[in-house]
């Protein structure tokens, strides 16, 4: 069934029959009618206080950006009136024409009045990240759209128990689900799994030669396998336009589309009436492994993504500042979430001939610009297995890069002690994680690494590449090697393998980074709010 014609309850309703709320086209510091029984009064309902939201950063006046990342403390009570972000621009709201320009002498209220004055149309949206607050505004004489004053919690209105409009979301772009792969697969796996949980139809896309025969349902999310071109440069592009085609005939309300590679089939769900949200990930034409062709294409999307009518996200904020830099264009910024379990030594370890606490750790997939081969280097330059006295263990594959494969297996042969897994998912991952004495993030380009995010999470002491994507996520959580330095590194390995004191301090810094700005819940409640925000302007 459509969005917005299936109420899951009808909390909102009582909300607004109850005393305490706002008529629904009443405005705040307005006079109200307030019913009881058979005696009404006039009361004047105060403004609501809503958190100052540094978190909109405006980089020219006209593009706010949604950064669900930054929090600010609350506005004080000083009888001022707070500080209110719009969100209300055509390239973060999809379809919107471009908002009013600021004006100096109109404060923030005034300038989200006249926009809802110029539009007559969807609602506006006012966002105080810092304390979770939400003001959503319909329009006077909206049929259809219910008001829902002011939620206060979580920025999902399921979550605040004021009921929510059931969702057909489908997620595009990956290779499906159980997460067998890499970042998106797991993304697709974690936020499918939470959004159908809170009552939404969710449906991933899978590839024929990913997903296990005959599997359809995964954690509650429904899955749709379809086939696809094996090939390097054709497998993402291809699967991706089966997957949008047949998508046109199944009523989907949102369409999340994974990497930016896609950009160009960003457009046919729309001709069924979906609204379109395209996670653009990294930087994707930097990395080593496509040629001249490949990286021409990847400029090409990145250039293409930003005139298109549709959302775009990115879970970085280095990525988001390349888009407003080169295409002066807004992205909403939602981070990736951790996995934080944490799994004592088992069957995986003991594979591998591991202890716990006595080995090195590198995950990622084996492509030049991941540096496996840097981190082997220097564990040899450090000892190796007889100076340092523990193994490294490199978890990781690469279906394309075999030529660059091939050389790190030769690599790993001449260095005494290293250990290639190819790879493992699931309870294993989890398990080499959990238990590792050091982990090492070696990568250089993209955004938002999970490996990363999900070592934060288990408490690993990190040692991380330095590169501003890495700055980001870990903060002072960790520790850092000059980028790209194989002596650097040495020595960073050295220092940290002798100092456990040091280790156990960076492990809980991390899990404690992991915990505050990487939850897995965060994450699907940020999502949830955008695809409903998308919606309710869509119906205007």
């Amino acid at each position: 069934m459509p969005y917005g014609r299936r109420p899951v309850d009808s909390a909102d309703d009582r909300l607004q029959r109850s005393p305490g709320s706002r008529a629904a086209s009443g405005r705040a510091g307005t006079p109200t009618t307030v019913a009881s029984g058979a005696t009404s009064a006039t009361a004047t309902a105060p403004a609501p206080r809503i958190a100052r939201s540094p978190a909109i950063i405006a980089d020219d006046g006209r593009h706010p950006e949604v950064d669900l990342l930054a929090r600010m403390d609350a506005a004080p009570d000083n009888g001022s009136e707070p500080q209110e972000a719009v969100l209300a621009d055509d390239r973060v709201m999809a379809d919107e024409d471009p908002p009013v320009e600021d004006r100096p002498d109109a404060d923030h209220r005034s300038r989200a009045d006249d926009h809802v004055r110029e539009h007559q149309r969807g609602v506006v949206f006012v966002a105080a990240i810092a304390s979770n607050d939400l003001l959503l505004r319909a329009p006077p004489g909206r049929a259809g759209l219910r008001d829902r004053s002011i939620v206060s919690g979580r920025a999902s209105s399921r979550a605040a128990g004021l009921g929510f409009w059931s969702m057909k979301i489908a997620i595009m772009g990956t290779r499906g689900v159980p997460a067998a792969y890499g970042g998106f697969e797991t993304f697709a796996e974690e936020l499918g799994a939470r959004l159908a949980a809170r009552g939404h139809a969710v449906t991933v896309y899978g590839r024929a030669h990913v997903v296990p025969d005959g599997l359809r349902e995964h954690r509650g999310i429904r899955l749709r396998v379809l086939p696809t071109i094996r090939h390097k440069y054709l497998d993402t592009v291809a699967h991706t336009a089966l997957s949008v085609l047949d998508g046109l005939f199944r009523g989907f309300d949102v369409v999340l589309i994974c990497n930016n590679a896609n950009a160009p089939l960003a457009l046919v769900p729309r001709l069924a009436g979906a609204k379109v949200a395209l996670n653009v990930d990294g930087l994707e034409w930097q990395r080593g492994k496509w040629n001249r062709l490949g990286r021409w294409y990847y400029q090409a999307c990145a250039a293409l993504s930003p005139k298109l009518p549709i959302v775009l996200v990115s879970d970085a904020r280095v990525i988001a500042q390349w888009y407003r830099e080169h295409y002066r264009r807004a992205t909403v910024l939602i981070p990736y979430g951790a996995d934080t379990r944490r799994l004592p030594p088992g069957e995986t370890l003991a594979r591998f001939g591991l202890a716990g606490g006595r080995y090195l750790l590198y995950v990622s997939r084996l492509e030049p610009e991941n540096h496996a081969d840097t981190v082997i280097e220097a564990y040899g330059r450090a000892g190796g297995l007889a100076g340092l006295g523990i193994p490294l263990v490199a978890v990781g594959d690469a279906p394309y890069a075999t030529g660059f494969k091939a050389s790190i297996e030769a690599l790993a042969s001449a260095t005494p002690g290293t250990i290639l897994t190819g790879y493992v998912f699931g309870d294993g991952y989890v398990e080499l994680q959990s238990n590792t004495l050091l982990y090492v993030q070696a990568t250089e380009v993209g955004g938002t690494h999970p490996a990363l995010v999900e070592a934060m999470g288990r408490g690993a002491c990190i040692v991380a590449n330095d590169v501003p994507e890495h700055r980001e996520v870990l903060g002072d959580a960790g520790e850092y090697y000059a980028r790209n330095d194989t002596a650097s590194l040495a020595v960073m390995l050295s220092r940290l393998v002798d100092d456990g004191a040091e280790r156990a301090r960076l492990g809980v810094a991390a899990a404690e980074r992991a915990a505050a700005r990487f939850s897995w819940d965060h994450v699907t409640d940020e999502y949830e709010t955008l695809f409903e925000r998308m919606l309710t302007g869509r119906r205007a």
